[in-house]
């Protein structure tokens, strides 16, 4: 009965069509219309919100893909899910937010999982029964969100003023585009606090995820991701040894610097990682211009 009640709330009053993390089915049936060297953009929601694919693909006649969508999945579950699209020629574009770590949160990982299905092949789990566990919890919680707090908005459009993290907000090519018409939200939220934690379990697993990709025959490039001037200044010395760290430990060559891609807090939508309007278009110019003189 319980269980029949949680599947008649999800089916009659979820979100599937417009969530955020839903999006990942669509990034990735894009992908796998492309039969062809491509660029893939992989990361978190720096890459979402901060890209324009359009004009790399128009500058290098190479398509392009964006597969970031949020940092919170993890490392282990974004290295996975990007790894199971990458083929012969592709150049994968490595760009996760500063707090690398392993692991990531169980809901969205769900929810990601929940809208496309492979993406439980990303999920980390130790056996079987702890597979049915979380999708169990999740469940119960979407059920209870449906309940609880439905949608503000029901009817989100990327045109309109108010909407910005929905699942029809993304370009075909897996860009975030909803935020664009939207007024910037202030204060700035997220500003993290980086610490000099040991990262070693996951420079072992991007070095691994690094083979894998050359085992494919294509090639990977760490691409420091957007942060805020104050976001910098903030963490100034943690970042400095963190960029020390990934120029000396990560086996890939790395297209920017760290400060390469610092930019003023007025260029940033919500998050002190999410670019906004001409800034993101600054942003894709650098990068373009760094693939131009790496990749030809």
């Amino acid at each position: 009965m319980i269980a029949s009640t949680i599947f008649g709330i999800i089916y009659f009053r979820g979100d599937i069509e417009t969530n955020y993390f839903a999006s990942i089915a669509d990034k990735h049936r894009f992908a796998k219309t492309i039969h062809k060297p491509k660029i893939i953009l992989a990361g978190g929601s720096n890459l979402a919100f901060g890209i324009a694919s359009d004009s790399i693909e128009k500058a290098l006649r190479i398509p392009v893909v964006n597969l970031g969508l949020y940092a919170g999945f993890g490392l282990d579950f974004v290295l996975k899910e990007t790894l199971s699209e990458v083929q012969n020629g592709d150049i994968v574009i490595l760009s996760p937010e500063y707090y690398l770590k392993k692991s990531g949160d169980d809901y969205s990982k769900e929810m990601a999982a929940f809208a496309y299905a492979p993406a439980h092949g990303y999920v980390d789990y130790q056996n079987y029964a702890e597979r049915i566990e979380k999708e169990t919890t999740f469940l119960v919680r979407y059920a209870r969100n449906m309940i609880f707090f439905p949608n503000r908005i029901k009817s989100p459009q990327i045109n309109d003023t108010i909407s910005d993290y929905y699942r029809k907000g993304f370009s075909k090519k897996g860009d975030l585009l909803a935020h664009l018409n939207n007024p910037p939200i202030r204060p700035l939220g997220d500003l993290v606090s980086i610490q000099n934690d040991d990262y070693s379990s996951e420079i072992q697993l991007i070095n691994q995820f690094i083979e894998a990709v050359k085992a494919k025959k294509a090639q990977v490039y760490w691409y420091f991701p957007s942060f805020s001037q104050t976001g910098f200044e903030t963490n100034k010395k943690a970042l400095g040894i963190f960029e020390q760290l990934i120029q000396k430990e990560v086996n890939c060559q790395k297209i920017n610097r760290l400060a390469d891609d610092i930019y003023p807090d007025d260029c940033f939508y919500d998050t002190h990682f999410h670019l906004y309007k001409d800034c993101r278009i600054e942003r894709t110019q650098k990068l373009i211009k760094s693939l131009k003189n790496t990749i030809h």
